[in-house]
């Protein structure tokens, strides 16, 4: 299942879609050359307009909505737990012997641990065994948090495999014990789908999101439209996570 997700974000996102697009049209360009032109003028086109952070603010305006968290929001003071998602692993054997977090799990890891300090609401680190790991990506979570924070997660949920399964699993862990209302931590990008799951089963969600793509929305200017690598890997985030919410919402709905 997940080998084909994989397959699937190769060939219908970019960069994957484009190379494709673009081949498919230098293969047609002897025997349907008006079809493998506009092939290959969409290979570039994309390849350009994925290149811009233009796209970012576009693609950010309406998926990154939820403002960050304040310290006097009311809702804190009936959450019951600040529930921290993984955000994958890596193998680096050289480096640490074995599996490590992820920049954006750290990221996510530190975001929960700000909002702990502030509010004193025990963490749940969220996050199974993924392909070549040993252990769950939730223990290597509480390894940091003790090896570096000095702090223990009160519960670890360690089956999960997506963002679907991190709130059906929490909820097999938080809801028998009655805490219904939590403070959801993930990127700004992400937010919105994992708000969307965590409902599903029950929850009454706080987001508290961070790492916002773009902090403009308007006043463009021409530097939003030159090419920019970083942007290339910004747009496919955003991409990715447009798909994922319009297909959670056509299983789950």
């Amino acid at each position: 299942m997940l080998l084909t997700r994989s397959f699937l974000k190769v060939l219908f996102l970019p960069p994957g879609l484009l190379i494709f697009t673009a081949l498919l049209g230098l293969l047609l360009l002897k025997w349907r050359p008006r079809v493998a032109t506009l092939l290959l003028c969409f290979s570039i086109l994309g390849l350009y307009l994925f290149s811009t952070p233009a796209l970012v603010i576009w693609l950010s305006d309406s998926l990154e909505d939820h403002p960050s968290l304040k310290q006097t929001d009311a809702a804190l003071e009936s959450a019951g737990a600040i529930v921290v998602l993984g955000g994958g692993t890596l193998k680096r054997p050289n480096e640490y012997g074995g599996n490590t977090l992820k920049i954006g799990t750290l990221n996510r890891l530190h975001h929960g641990v700000y909002w702990h300090k502030k509010t004193g609401l025990p963490l749940l680190v969220t996050g199974g065994v993924g392909r070549d790991m040993s252990v769950s990506e939730a223990k290597l979570m509480e390894t940091n948090l003790r090896d570096y924070y000095g702090l223990e997660a009160r519960w670890l949920e360690e089956r999960s495999r997506t963002t679907w399964e991190n709130a059906q699993y929490s909820a097999e862990i938080l809801l028998p014990l009655n805490t219904r209302k939590i403070v959801l931590v993930t990127e700004a990008y992400h937010i919105k789908r994992a708000i969307y799951s965590f409902e599903q089963f029950g929850f009454e969600v706080t987001p508290a999101p961070f790492g916002y793509s773009s902090s403009r929305k308007q006043s463009w200017r021409l530097m939003d439209f030159l090419p920019d690598a970083k942007a290339f890997d910004v747009n496919y985030k955003l991409l990715h996570e447009r798909v994922g919410l319009v297909s959670y919402r056509l299983m789950y709905d």
